[in-house]
């Protein structure tokens, strides 16, 4: 599990379903860091640039798990937000990530999932939410003999 949840940040990292979102000040200016910020300044947080940053993420645009795992360095606490933070932040996060950990792996113990031969790479396109610019067709091969694909067997003892 520990590397499931891994591959599922490492996702959200390199393609947030909301790749950005804004917000604005409100009826006080803010200091952060260095920089003034009036009020009623409109701040928008490109969640798609941000998580790719290379100070934060060595080789920001490879697909790597194991930067999630505890065993290696650390990022920084808020170089990738794909549910956002603070008060504002999806109220969802919690049962979203559980269904789709559970889907995740309910899948994979009993299928072996593959593109489609021959198929064209993903690219993705932003339609408020990020999509797949076309569809993506997966093979699903039963990781135990006598199931078609597309079947659910029965659960491993």
């Amino acid at each position: 599990m520990p590397l499931l949840k891994a591959v599922v940040k490492e996702t959200l990292r390199l393609y947030p379903v909301i790749p950005s979102n804004a917000r604005v000040v409100p009826d006080r200016d803010i200091r952060v860091g260095d920089f003034l910020v009036p009020r009623k300044t409109l701040i928008t947080l490109c969640h798609y640039a941000a998580s790719r940053d290379g100070r934060f993420f060595p080789a920001p645009d490879a697909f790597r798990p194991e930067r999630w795992l505890r065993r290696g360095p650390t990022h920084h606490p808020f170089a990738s937000l794909p549910f956002g933070v603070g008060k504002r932040s999806c109220v969802g996060r919690r049962l979203a990530e559980l269904e789709i950990h559970l889907a995740l792996a309910q899948i994979l113990l009993r299928f072996e999932v593959r593109p489609e031969p021959g198929g064209a790479p993903v690219r993705p396109m932003t339609r408020t939410l990020l999509v797949p610019e076309a569809s993506i067709n997966l093979q699903f091969l039963s990781r135990r003999g006598g199931h078609a694909a597309g079947t659910l067997p029965s659960p491993p003892p």
